[in-house]
Order: structure tokens, then C-alpha cells, then sequence
């Protein structure tokens, strides 16, 4: 179960990676840091921003964006500007692109078996509207 997070335990991911996510996933996760999102029908968990709070934050967060970035980018085609925010339960990331120290708003799909990256999403704050492919 996501727990909140405090923005300034965001703002040390935001730091170590040198980078700032866009406000509305800043904002989404502070309220739920990590969890369950839906793309057309396909099911996808948040990494979460760790959180350094205590024992239990810590636990649960271990695994974050930090962790899952580094080893994305060991990953044959795995884009060095990219930034993992989510997996599927096969092979596939999502991720966000930098733009300088900024991260864009799209979001972005690495398919973990061929390579390919395409993007998904037009704005990283519909990862929670529902949607639903045709």
C-alpha cells in the first residue's frame, strides 16, 4: 500500500539524479508514493521516490526511481536521457525524458525485449485517468 511522501524526500531524488519532475507527479505521488496505474488496459506499477523517514518508509521505498533508473540503464536501448517511473509484469519500463534539468511531460515506453521506445502519453498527469484502449 503507497504511503505519502514528503516533497522534500522528492526533492533528494530530484537532487541525486539532477534533475526536477514535472509538478503533477510530484504532486500525485506525494499523495501516494508508488502504486497501481492503468494504460489501455495494462497494468502499471509507480516506482516510488524513496523515503528516508524511517525503518517502514524505507522498506517499502527501497526498490525506487533511483534504483530502477540505474539498472534500466544497463538495458541494451534503454535511453541515457531517460528516467524509469514504472514497470509492467513483463519486461516493459516507463519512463519520462530530460529537457535540460527538466523532465518532460510525455511519457515514454521502453519495450524491454526488442529495444523500442515509443511514447505513450502526451501528459505524465494522465497516468491516473482512466483509459481505456478503443
Amino acid at each position: 500500500m503507497p504511503l505519502p511522501i514528503a516533497m522534500n524526500r522528492i526533492r533528494e531524488t530530484e537532487e541525486e539524479l539532477g534533475v526536477t519532475f514535472p509538478a503533477v507527479f510530484k504532486i500525485r505521488m506525494s499523495a501516494r508514493n508508488g502504486g497501481a496505474v492503468h494504460i489501455d488496459d495494462e497494468y502499471w506499477e509507480l516506482y516510488p521516490f524513496l523515503d528516508r523517514t524511517d525503518r517502514r518508509t524505507i522498506s517499502r521505498s527501497s526498490q525506487d526511481i533511483r534504483y530502477h533508473t540505474r539498472e534500466a540503464m544497463t538495458r541494451i536501448g534503454f535511453p541515457p536521457d531517460g528516467i524509469a517511473i514504472a514497470h509492467d509484469s513483463a519486461s516493459d519500463l516507463l519512463f519520462l525524458r530530460r529537457k535540460g534539468a527538466d523532465l518532460g511531460q510525455e511519457v515514454w515506453r521502453f519495450d524491454g525485449y526488442s529495444g523500442e521506445v515509443f511514447q505513450v502519453l502526451d501528459d505524465v498527469g494522465e497516468l491516473w485517468e482512466p483509459r481505456h484502449s478503443p
